[in-house]
């Protein structure tokens, strides 16, 4: 139901159809003349109204249904604007998340202009379409899609969804206490927004390097606390030989697993391989609430034609 206002203004219109009677024009020159007018203009309306009840009483049904329309029209109207705007500019906030959050241009291409379907790429999904939280390993060799398969399951699970609403009251926030339509009409939307600040993608060997340099606990502490975290590329870290970036990376992944944050690790690594270099203790956390997968098959990096592709 519209507002009150909107209806009464419904059946001022109906009487000034019936009557003949113009609304007094807008004059920025006049303002106060223009006020008193459109009061005495009201006051008319309301003196046939009640000089007239027969008809009244079949103009303010005529007004109120008047005013449901055109209020059913404007929450359409706005609804229209924000898919248009939602779709011509999800690609390019997209992108824009991506660049922010560190994925590099190809794989921010592939995620944006659709990713190819690949074993890892079917991990992602299933792991981010859980409400859970934990670990997801995707383990195998170059281009088998495992960089744009985290980078997709980073966007998706940095995503946060609010209601929307696009009555008189609303005009698109969440629904307040005045709100004119009922909780199941479609004027009431769930939305989407990314922030940079929800994910980060960073290198193993760049995580690893900044152990040694000033300034790198920074990167550090916001991966121990942003809520989607992607380390890309393990086992192309140095390691070094008194164990630091093994006991940090393990404090890192502990941290993540206590305060259920999301983390993707990839790496070009066998199970064995992986066991092997990052002990027990990941592996196990990593099995105990998240997915591991092993990619297998062709390279996405060539074609058998030996052509680059853009999916890589």
């Amino acid at each position: 139901m519209p507002k009150p206002s909107h209806i009464d203004a419904a059946i001022d219109r109906e009487v000034e159809e019936i009557t003949g009677w113009e609304r007094p024009t807008l004059d920025t020159s006049d303002m106060l003349g223009f006020l008193r007018r459109s009061s005495e203009h009201r006051e008319r309306i309301r003196a046939w109204l009640e000089a007239n009840p027969e008809q009244a009483a079949e103009v303010r049904r005529r007004g109120t249904e008047r005013a449901i329309r055109e209020h059913s029209q404007r929450v359409i109207e706005r609804l229209d604007a924000w898919d248009e705007g939602r779709r011509g500019g999800a690609s390019a906030a997209v992108a824009a998340f991506l660049a922010a959050v560190g994925v590099g241009a190809r794989s921010r291409d592939a995620v944006v202009g659709g990713v190819a379907p690949t074993q890892a790429l079917d991990a992602a999904r299933a792991w981010a379409g859980t409400n859970g939280t934990g670990a997801l390993l995707l383990l195998g060799p170059r281009g088998t899609g495992k960089t744009v398969a985290a980078s997709w399951a980073l966007t998706a699970c940095a995503t946060t969804r609010f209601h929307r609403c696009f009555c008189d009251a609303c005009n698109g926030v969440e629904a307040t206490r005045d709100c004119l339509i009922e909780e199941a009409h479609p004027g009431r939307v769930v939305d989407e927004r990314l922030a940079a600040h929800h994910g980060l993608f960073v290198k193993a060997g760049e995580l690893c390097s900044a152990l040694h340099r000033p300034g790198g606990e920074e990167l550090w502490s916001r991966a121990r606390r942003v809520r989607v975290l992607v380390i890309d590329d393990l086992g192309r870290e140095y390691s070094d030989q008194h164990g630091r970036w093994l006991s940090e990376l393990d404090l890192l992944i502990d941290d993540r697993h206590e305060a259920r944050l999301r983390t993707v690790l990839t790496g070009n690594l066998t199970p064995e391989e992986f066991k092997a270099r990052y002990g027990e203790r990941i592996a196990d956390r990593i099995r105990q609430d998240g997915r591991v997968c092993i990619c297998n098959g062709e390279s996405l990096r060539r074609s058998p034609l030996g052509e680059e592709r853009r999916s890589a």
